[in-house]
């Protein structure tokens, strides 16, 4: 384990939750922090995917973004190789805010997946 990530993920839960805009998004959004570099949580199979890392002895995270299993599997490419955990939350902020504003995700809820997003819009 390269450091706790459960304060960072209780933050990441807090500053998300009954915000106006993770209220009404296209569908479902999967979320896993992992503590150790392994990944032992499988990030790369989630909507968003955060590994713990270490930059400099500073902590923070290699984010990847647009993974799933089931329909369509795939492993999420990452995003940022490291984000200190001052920005992880506005990072997770912006990918979640695109998510929600894709319209065209809307039109059918089988492929409302940011993966799916992604693969339209690179």
């Amino acid at each position: 384990m390269l450091f706790d990530v459960t304060p960072y993920m209780t933050a990441y839960v807090r500053y998300f939750i009954r915000k106006p805009f993770t209220q009404i998004m296209p569908r479902k959004f999967k979320s896993s922090f992992s503590p150790c570099a392994s990944d032992c949580a499988n990030a790369p199979y989630h909507d968003i995917g955060f590994v713990a890392a270490l930059k400099d002895g500073k902590p923070g995270f290699r984010i990847h973004v647009g993974g799933g299993s089931s329909i369509m599997p795939r492993s999420a490419p990452v995003l940022y190789d490291f984000v200190g955990v001052d920005e992880y939350l506005r990072v997770a902020e912006a990918v979640l805010r695109i998510f929600n504003k894709s319209d065209e995700l809307r039109k059918n809820r089988m492929m409302a997946r940011i993966k799916v997003l992604i693969d339209k819009i690179g």
